[in-house]
């Protein structure tokens, strides 16, 4: 059988018993319109807009800040931009949790709101599937199953679609856990004998095994928030303690000493871990010191992982007679039961997930410019809707050269009408814009290359026009437009809340990245409220 239904319950390491590789009871093998300089030097400045910090190398523009009721837009172009990131301070009203259970014979896995409503079934086969993780985005959970006879790492994206095999070895793969980028995941495999963790790729590649020591099996792994430091748990002999890694495997530490010390897992901020004893649910500093109990646990309670904000955990118990999910507040206090069967359910160590809007281990989102970026490594210059202080949109833009970057510019096309957005912007470039992405969901979900509008721009684009709805600081049109195609330089004119543009047009795509006028245009009309299309000829 995949999974034991608890018979082992003798020390907190019984979650060993859950995989049918492993016998026995524990043997076995305010508005940012103003940007606040962090830091400056004459090869690069550092500047923060709200949540976004942007480093730019070389000398920049001066950004160009247009604001209107609802929103702002900076824009900022010149130089190279080498790195964006967002600093986020995650919501538990909008987080999820992921888990699996056995109410319907199989061991499924599930999700729900962290208030244990809206519980979703994501996986639905004869087979059994185990201890899912979301990934930082929550667009991605892994998972363990035994579908192809063997339990394997698999991944799908976080309503249950595109269920996909990560590793296929001899041995039994679980415990998968990704990193705060994204990138990898870690995991423990008993492919070369005893359970040992690994490290791979999110989709697969490079399977690289870390620990190789004379624990008789490692497992639980899970990284810190930033991705620097691994935890797992060790066990030899009769005692399984916790220990603490570099990300490459180098400098394994134990950090308790003796008992039954399982499911590490950091706290957002890096400085604590929460994990379970036989006798309850305990938290450390990150260096194994100050070790205590939370208040109101017990040996009824496994698998504890912080809410993405910190201030709770959720772990699973059978306090009330099934194994149930519950949360409390992270001291322990004011335990509250999730979910409510006559079968039980598991909660593994990090799985206290969200809907996409909120991080699980880290308060900052995978880069969006720079080496790994979202949007790219390097730019020439990029747009920041805002509503707000929080991020709405951001646009990025390269030139076809990037020696040419330095001639980029960006530029507010300010209406005369005091009613009017102001949020209209054109880009140019002194040769030709080869590269336009723009992101309008981040008070959805984080920002990632499958999520990313691409702007197809047509050769010879010298520049586009770039709208933003005023009540939202959202991206509305993107208009690329060739000054060198017999139309002369680009012309601008208002008349009320309409502002009309004259020149060479490749077309007009909206926010949801559809070119509405595929046969180009000579003139359009956008609304200077909204940012939208009114027409074009």
């Amino acid at each position: 059988m995949f999974l034991g239904r608890f018979k082992c319950i003798v020390t907190v390491s019984v979650s060993l018993s859950l995989l049918g590789f492993l016998t026995g009871c524990g043997g076995g093998d305010s508005s940012s319109s103003s940007p606040t300089p962090s830091s400056q030097s004459a090869a690069e400045t550092v500047q923060t807009f709200g949540d976004i910090t942007t480093r730019v190398a070389g000398t920049a523009q001066q950004p160009v800040v247009s604001a209107a009721p609802g929103g702002t837009v900076i824009g900022v172009a010149g130089a190279t931009i080498s790195d964006i990131s967002q600093s986020f301070v995650p919501s538990l009203a909008k987080s999820r949790i992921v888990f699996y259970s056995y109410r319907n014979r199989n061991a499924q896995i599930y999700s729900m709101n962290a208030d244990g409503s809206d519980q979703t079934r994501l996986t639905n086969n004869t087979s059994g599937d185990v201890f899912p993780a979301y990934s930082p985005d929550g667009s991605k959970i892994a998972f363990a199953t035994n579908r192809d006879g063997n339990s394997e790492i698999y991944s799908m994206n976080a309503d249950g679609s595109n269920q996909t095999r990560l590793t296929n070895a001899t041995g039994a793969d679980a415990y998968a856990s990704y990193s705060p980028d994204g990138t990898k995941i870690v995991f423990a495999s008993g492919r070369e004998g005893n359970l040992r963790i690994y490290t791979m790729n999110a989709d697969g590649t490079s399977q690289t095994r870390l620990t190789n020591n004379v624990n008789t099996f490692d497992y639980f792994p899970s990284f810190s928030p930033d991705g620097t430091k691994i935890a797992f748990a060790g066990v030899l002999g009769l005692d399984t303690d916790v220990f603490v890694m570099n990300a490459d495997g180098t400098n394994q530490t134990k950090i308790t000493s003796g008992g039954n010390n399982v499911a590490p897992t950091f706290s957002p901020d890096g400085t604590k871990i929460v994990f379970s004893k036989s006798d309850g649910i305990y938290t450390m500093n990150a260096d194994g010191s100050g070790q205590m109990k939370l208040a109101n646990t017990g040996s009824s309670d496994f698998y504890p992982a912080y809410s993405p904000d910190g201030s709770k955990i959720t772990f699973m118990s059978s306090r009330d007679g099934d194994f149930e999910i519950y949360t409390a507040n992270a001291d322990g206090s004011t335990p509250t039961r999730l979910t409510s069967n006559q079968t039980d359910e598991f909660s593994p160590a990090g799985n206290f997930g969200k809907n996409g809007s909120v991080w699980a281990y880290t308060r900052v989102s995978p880069k969006l410019v720079g080496a790994g970026g979202v949007f790219g490594s390097e730019k020439a210059g990029f747009l920041l809707g805002q509503k707000g202080t929080a991020t709405a949109s951001l646009v990025t833009f390269d030139t076809a050269a990037p020696s040419s970057r330095s001639g980029a510019r960006v530029a507010a096309q300010t209406a005369t009408d005091t009613n009017a957005s102001n949020l209209v912007f054109t880009v140019t470039a002194p040769d030709s814009l080869a590269v336009l992405n723009f992101y309008n969901g981040f008070d959805i979900a984080p920002a990632s290359t499958a999520t990313l509008t691409n702007v197809p721009l047509p050769a010879g684009t010298t520049g586009t026009i770039v709208s933003f709805d005023a009540a939202t600081g959202k991206v509305a049109t993107v208009i690329p437009y060739a000054a060198n195609r017999g139309a002369g330089a680009l012309r601008f004119e208002q008349s009320g809340d309409t502002l009309t543009f004259t020149g060479s047009f490749g077309g007009v795509w909206d926010a949801k990245g559809e070119n509405l006028t595929p046969d180009g245009a000579k003139s359009v009309r956008i609304s200077a409220k909204t940012g939208r299309l009114i027409g074009w000829q």
